[in-house]
């Protein structure tokens, strides 16, 4: 395990350990760059020597990286030093979602509903970029006290097929909330993330799992075969419809859930506005019987009340009561037979008339080379917009594997087809060939295949902008645990590359106009404490100033909040510090966190609660630290604003 104190790659400084896993250790971390608390995930030393393990722990840190979501926990870099692999992440400042189940024991219908729209809103943005979480549980989940909720740990699971499942408290983790699908050892999609979300939903609302098992196997087993508990008897309090979603998302076949994330919260939306509507394709299991279907009541006639009489021959009355009855069923008969005899027509006069005259066939581009597939669209009456280059093992580079429409679709003259051209066999073990390709599609490939890479930007007069002009290493060499693939990246001629500004010194607004004046754009703003630059104005900036790049770059900068207004003055001899208002002036309260760290690096916590500055109104607090004590560190809504060692 790393060391408190320990600089990796002369940036980030390691502080304490706030996380374990069965692939890797989670430290707390500085940007001394950037100025700002940061989470760094160190891949364990005993897994660095499997090849398998660290290119899709690369992989995760490049997937997550892709993403920008408020409900995922961004990735801000991805390194290795002395043989360790660690991905920079945000920080956050909270529980997991199993530590908040556990607390809270079994959570309201509107705490269900808000975390499991957020889980939901960031899955439908991973799968939109074509990521699949695979490992979705209240473990990889962060919730903050401000209820603000987060997933982490992108494409973990597809590292846990080796040396991970040894580490069986990991496996049986995640084995509770894999799809039947996923414990089958069969290919998963985005309906294998949405049922890991409904077992974490019947968590939340039952503070139970519905399959437990002695051994990962038999609770795989469960998954695979066992009919859901009836979570209404579990969660009696539970909305029918919260818990129709549930067994919806839970279905033993992928095909029978929520196809995607969309329909998910749409169904969750008509739920919160009605709680006992019900989604459809309810599994059919002993767990869980629907009612019967109702069959068509019958039609009843009143008549009058009469006194009995049991002289009277009741047949008569019998016949008089069914013959309204008779005729009302006729004539419904009659309607229903009109209804369907009109749609048959409808079709039959949809097909005579031909409702698809203009429409022409679109053809099939498979196989063909850009320029074939150009020629044959334009003879056809369509457009050609080629949507990436992808590795492919079955088509010769610049070949055409895949088209939308499909060929044999009919569609208007000058329509688009859009297709992916082939990049070529992709060898695991060499380096690929990134000629001809543009940026985007070579970073989607390298993402998707693990390799970990860095950019550079250079003028060219003869490759457009956001081209591949060169690579190193060159294609087919070996790849090996330090190998990191650098892209060179074409900005076109001398008046298209852009210059990042110099920011610093400027106030948000001013930096956001100067970039917009270049085409560039603001991106995330972090906030720092600083001795000498003034509140509001840039510290640092992650793109250094007149670096070119392409238009369109965030540039992502630190902004000032001043200098503390706290003093701390240290008394030695009682072991105690003095400490003022850290709150800035126009700050009315936040959360203020004292540390002790002795010479082992370990943390006690010495202060951790909320603060206002009538907290301070007799000029200040005085803090006590433990024997042993040989740094202080201070902390105001998780940023550290003042580190004291204690000599």
């Amino acid at each position: 395990m790393l060391k408190p104190g320990m600089i990796l790659n002369e940036r980030y400084e390691i502080v304490k350990v706030i996380g374990e896993g069965g692939m890797a250790v989670v430290y707390k971390g500085i940007d001394h760059k950037l100025h700002r608390d940061v989470a760094i995930k160190v891949l364990r030393p005993e897994l660095s020597a499997d090849e398998v393990v660290v290119s899709k722990f690369r992989k995760e840190g490049l997937n997550a990286a892709s993403l920008s979501h408020n409900n995922i926990v961004g990735v801000y870099d991805l390194g290795r030093q002395n043989g360790s692999d660690y991905i920079v992440m945000e920080y956050i400042d909270g529980i997991t979602l199993k530590e908040y189940i556990e607390r809270r024991k079994k959570l309201t219908n509107d705490e269900i509903f808000k975390i499991a729209v957020k889980i939901a809103d960031a899955l439908k943005a991973a799968h939109a970029s074509g990521i699949i979480h695979r490992d979705i549980k209240p473990q990889n989940i962060m919730v903050t006290p401000k209820g603000v909720v987060k997933v982490t740990d992108f494409g973990i699971a597809k590292a846990t097929s080796t040396s991970t499942m040894t580490a069986q408290n990991e496996a049986m983790g995640s084995v509770h909330y894999f799809s039947p699908e996923q414990a089958r050892g069969q290919k998963v999609d985005m309906r294998s993330d949405l049922y890991a979300l409904g077992i974490t939903m019947f968590e939340m609302a039952t503070n139970a799992l519905p399959f437990e098992g002695d051994t990962a196997v038999a609770t795989a087993m469960k998954q695979i075969h066992d009919p859901l508990p009836d979570i209404q008897a579990l969660a009696p309090d539970i909305w029918p419809g919260m818990a129709g979603i549930i067994r919806k998302l839970t279905n033993k076949q992928p095909e029978d859930r929520y196809q995607n994330a969309d329909e998910l919260l749409e169904d969750l939306k008509r739920v919160y506005q009605n709680h006992n509507y019900m989604p459809d394709n309810q599994p059919q299991s002993a767990a869980y019987t629907p009612a019967p279907a109702q069959a068509p009541q019958q039609i009843k006639v009143q008549k009058p009340a009469r006194r009995f009489d049991p002289d009277e021959d009741d047949d008569e009355d019998e016949d008089e009561d069914e013959e309204p009855v008779r005729r009302v069923g006729f004539w419904i008969g009659i309607t229903a037979a009109l209804l369907a005899l009109a749609a048959i027509v409808g079709l039959l006069l949809k097909f005579y008339l031909n409702d698809d005259k203009g429409l022409v066939s679109v053809p099939s581009l498979i196989g063909y080379t850009e320029a074939e597939a150009e020629e044959k669209v334009t003879s056809s009456g369509y457009n050609l917009v080629i949507e990436a280059q992808r590795y492919n093992d079955e088509y010769e580079k610049g070949k055409i594997y895949e088209q939308t429409p499909v060929a044999g679709t009919k569609a208007e003259p000058g329509a688009t087809i859009t297709v992916v051209l082939s990049a070529g066999h992709y060898d695991v073990t060499r380096v690929p060939d990134c000629s001809d390709m543009t940026y985007a599609d070579v970073v989607n490939n390298l993402v998707e295949l693990g390799i970990p890479y860095e950019v550079e930007t250079q003028v060219s007069e003869t490759v457009e902008m956001g081209y591949i002009i060169g690579q190193e290493p060159e294609e087919g060499t070996a790849i090996t645990d330090s190998t990191v693939l650098k892209l060179i990246v074409s900005l076109g001629g001398e008046n298209e590359g852009v210059e990042v500004p110099d920011l610093r010194g400027m106030t948000r607004e001013e930096a956001s106009q100067a970039l917009k004046a270049e085409n560039l754009t603001l991106g995330e703003v972090s906030l720092s404490y600083h001795d000498t630059v003034p509140a509001g104005q840039v510290i640092a900036q992650d793109l250094d100033a007149k670096s070119l790049v392409t238009e369109g770059t965030a540039v992502n900068v630190t902004i000032s909040q001043g200098t503390p207004d706290e003093e701390i003055e240290e008394d030695q001899a009682n072991g105690s510090l003095f400490i003022s208002d850290p709150l800035p002036a126009d700050k009315e309260e936040g959360r203020l966190s004292i540390n002790a760290i002795d010479s082992n690096g370990n943390s006690s916590g010495l202060f951790d609660q909320m603060i206002t500055h009538d907290d301070f109104a007799d000029g200040g607090m005085s803090v006590s630290y433990p024997d042993g004590t040989v740094k202080i560190r201070v902390y105001l809504d998780g940023t550290e604003v003042f580190v004291r060692d204690i000599n």
